[in-house]
């Protein structure tokens, strides 16, 4: 069989823990009193009943009946404890921390999971623990069970002789060589071997058996596997495992059982602490601790501890893993809860460890530390001076409740005097139903509903009655990037993420203890900023947030949302600035702005703005300074364009194949320089453009008896103002229709007409002829002799009665009237007419 060895790495860590934490369980049974903000008080067993408990199933499951009472942070996990006849002790526990029990009877079903042998078992003890680490421990008499359908025989092994083969030059990068005799049926399966020296360092040797070994004598090997340093060591005790009991062996004597282990390659160094500085001595819970340390362990540090005690006894515990740190000063930060007894302490102890094992421990009486002898220890007192550390609570409290029961919470709420200050205990349930605020609203009464890390602090005259509902207490609290969410040089920022409750019965004070505060901000009073997101918006709560002096964030809320809380203002530099676009007007433009961090619209109360370029048409800039009074800074900028105004047209006139629009301005009223036309036939197919940079514009060669449809818009650059209202005109009008030359032809001649006859009446001669015209003709006098006149049809001339002798003359213009086809002529003649 090969054989395995396998080292506890924090074996002395548990040691030291165990030390610290098993001391103050001695603390149950205390009453509660005024000034602490925890439950001191352990459960009570009022009545326990095993139901089946004649005839009990190993593989299936225990009922038990029990009466209890715990009305302040709930019962959460109940331990039997069995012993058979021949010594197998047992323990079946219940746990119900994700849902404590609270005062009342319940019949609770329990795994038995083949952990009990067959045959009769005695119940010896009752062991109880509420969640606040409250126990008590109840001795019961006579109580038996019977278990049947066990695979276990319930006979712990028995180990009748032990010797060490090689004790003298054991290579500690070889093996261990052992004799054992045991006494054991059913087979062992692991030895346990626990080897301690002088100066103070051990080793946990934890070998398994593959496959088990049953009753007989047996040499095995065991590999050290380099794990002990030079020297020699004493083996203290030999334990052997069956898979549900164990036996054991002890070395009594210092003399025997010794190993000289040689060639080891094992750190053999003890880590030193030089000094220890409580930097915190008084805390008001919940807390931070603060203790400054100046340790040297050059290879391996591993972890450090300490364990402080109050005057009743009550411990506490602190440890620190020290992998990524090197030997110095430094100072370590440990958050303690508001559910740690309140009291004076005293530094009970310090433990450094490194990797190797090699532990020492600072105490001031090593007494405490009996039957603990696997450690290195050295005098506190010389290390450390003040070792006071006082825990208190921030109210005068009277009573303490748990949030799990609510109705125990309501009759102590009816109860309570004017003036009372209730703890409500909310870990396992941070639902807080309507009727609990109803119950303090307009009371003088004041409910604290705290967690590991916060407070909720609800005064009940500022509780307003028609507000009361359901509130979800629970919160989500880390530390983001405070650059990643905008925040100015502030690597990072407190995130506190409230359930989606909206507005709050009343106003809340919300005391807030973390680690990230108290790394951040140590060394006193700082004022901080609040921001809560809402929906897209960032809105700066507060910019005055005190952080106590004992490093609470103290908030004033009325409604839930997500909170930062942040050292610096936002910056706004990375901001995004959109601005609507304008309409030139002729004066300065101020558009609206929004300023969106992070994609969050941020309200304009958080920044000033500053336009440029913000009158003519064009592209404008406006710049956003955020205002440090309300928690931003830096800048960032924008642009917008100023866009000409609309465009519009006064009056669409018609033509001979044409039309002629009529702007009601010039291009620079509306801040533009040119006025872009565009036309087409009504209602149909593309818009055609010109332009003009005056107020009219002639479109021509147009199609005759069409409508046509204009709009118009101003342009400057590529910047163009709104179109104008289409108008339409009316029928575009047609040319006249060109007629051929009229032909005709006008010819004269000279007429005589005696006088003898002119002077009895008048005398009409044919002086005019007129061949090839078309379309009516008509004679008009032009000019000549009043005694001539014309005839508008014939063309005849008439000469008066009684003209004397001589020659006359007369102008006479000739008009063809034209035809369809042919156009119109006028000729103008002259004729002469002599009375002889």
């Amino acid at each position: 069989m090969k054989s395995q060895t396998i080292k506890i790495m924090n074996n002395s860590l548990i040691i030291v823990i165990i030390s610290v934490f098993l001391v103050g369980a001695s603390c149950f049974g205390y009453a509660y009193g005024k000034g602490n903000t925890t439950d001191i008080t352990a459960p009570t067993i009022d009545a326990l009943v095993i139901r089946n408990a004649d005839n009990i199933d190993a593989q299936g499951e225990m009922t038990i009946e029990i009466d209890i009472t715990e009305d302040e942070s709930g019962l959460g996990q109940i331990s039997l404890q069995f012993v058979n006849e021949l010594g197998h002790v047992a323990t079946i526990k219940y746990e119900t921390f994700d849902a404590p029990l609270f005062s009342g009877s319940y019949v609770i079903k329990i795994p038995i999971e083949n952990r009990l042998a067959n045959g009769e078992y005695t119940l010896t003890t009752v062991d109880v623990i509420d969640i606040n680490e409250n126990p008590r421990l109840c001795e019961i008499e006579g109580e038996t069970i019977n278990v049947v359908n066990s695979t276990l025989d319930g006979i712990p092994p028995v180990i009748n002789s032990i010797s060490i083969l090689n004790p003298e030059e054991v290579d500690a990068g070889e093996d261990l060589v052992i004799d054992i005799d045991f006494t054991e049926e059913n087979g062992i399966n692991e030895i346990l071997l626990i080897f301690v020296r002088k100066e103070g360092h051990g080793t946990t040797i934890r070998q398994p058996i593959d496959p088990p070994l049953t009753t007989g004598r047996y040499t095995i090997a065991i590999p050290l596997n380099n794990e002990f340093e030079n020297g020699n060591y004493s083996l203290q005790s030999v334990s052997v495992f069956d898979g549900n009991s164990y036996g054991q062996f002890f070395n009594n004597s210092e003399d025997e059982y010794v190993i000289n282990v040689i060639n080891s390659t094992a750190d053999a160094t003890y880590p030193v602490i030089n000094s220890i500085e409580l930097q915190t001595h008084s805390i008001t819970l919940p807390g931070v601790l603060h203790i400054k340390v100046d340790f040297e362990e050059t290879d391996n540090p591993y972890w450090i501890g300490f364990s402080f005690r109050n005057e009743e006894g009550h411990e506490i515990g602190f440890m620190k893993e020290l992998s990524s740190i090197e030997s110095g000063q430094h100072t370590f930060d440990f958050l303690i809860n508001p559910f740690e007894e309140s009291g004076t302490y005293s530094l009970l102890s310090a433990a450094i460890e490194d990797k190797m094992g090699n532990h020492t421990v600072y105490c001031l009486n090593k007494e405490d530390f009996e039957g603990i002898s696997a450690q290195h220890f050295m005098d506190l007192s010389t290390i450390c001076e003040n070792r006071e550390l006082i825990l208190k609570s921030a109210f005068e409290v009277s009573f303490y409740k748990s949030s799990g029961a609510i109705s125990s919470l309501l009759e102590s709420i009816n109860n309570a005097e004017e003036g009372s200050v209730g703890i409500i205990d909310c870990r396992t349930n941070t639902i807080i139903p309507k009727e609990v605020f109803e119950a303090i609203a307009g009371k003088n009464i004041t409910l604290v509903f705290q967690d590991e890390d916060i407070q909720w602090v609800f005064e009940g005259l500022k509780v307003k009655k028609e507000k009361c509902k359901d509130i979800d207490l629970a919160t989500n609290i880390h530390g983001e990037n405070g650059k990643n969410l905008g925040y100015v040089d502030d690597s990072e920022v407190l995130v506190i993420d409230f359930m989606d409750n909206g507005e709050l019965p009343g106003e809340a004070t919300v005391r807030i203890s973390d680690a990230f505060i108290s790394a951040k901000y140590m060394g006193g009073t700082k004022h901080l900023m609040l921001s809560y997101v809402d929906g897209n918006c960032i809105t700066v709560e507060d910019t005055n947030v005190i952080i106590e002096e004992d490093e609470a964030a103290v908030l004033k809320i009325t409604h839930n949302s997500r909170y930062i809380l942040s050292s610096g203002p936002l910056s706004i530099d990375d901001a995004k600035v959109s601005v609507s676009n304008c309409i030139y007007n002729g004066d300065w433009l101020n558009p609206s702005v929004t300023v969106t961090l992070n994609g969050k619209k941020l309200d304009s109360k958080y920044y000033t703005k500053k336009y440029d370029n913000n009158k003519n048409v064009g592209t404008a800039t406006v710049k956003v300074s955020g205002r440090e009074s309300f928690g931003y800074k830096g800048e960032a900028s924008g642009t917008f364009h100023i866009n000409p105004k609309k465009a519009v047209i006064s009056k669409v006139s018609v033509g001979q194949k044409k039309i002629i629009v009529a702007m009601s301005t010039k291009p620079s009223a509306t801040g533009g320089t040119t006025y872009k036309i565009e036309y087409r036939v009504a209602g149909q197919g593309s818009w055609k453009s010109t332009t003009t940079t005056s107020n009219t514009r002639t479109i021509q060669k147009l199609q005759a008896g069409k409508k046509y449809q204009v709009r118009v818009k101003a342009y400057k650059g590529a910047r163009v103002g709104a179109v104008s209202a289409t108008k339409t005109s009316a029928k575009v009008l047609s040319p006249p229709k060109v007629k051929k030359a009229n032909p005709i032809t006008v010819t004269t001649t000279t007429k005589k007409v005696k006088a003898s006859k002119v002077k009895k009446a008048a005398q009409t001669v044919k002086a005019i002829t007129v061949s090839k015209a078309k379309g009516t003709v008509t004679y008009s006098k032009v000019s000549g002799a009043k005694k001539l006149t014309v005839n508008k049809k014939t063309g005849k001339i008439t000469v008066k009665k009684k003209t004397k002798k001589g020659t006359y003359k007369i102008k006479v213009k000739v008009k063809a009237a034209g035809t369809a086809n042919y156009a119109a002529k006028t000729k103008t003649v002259q004729v002469k007419i002599r009375v002889k």
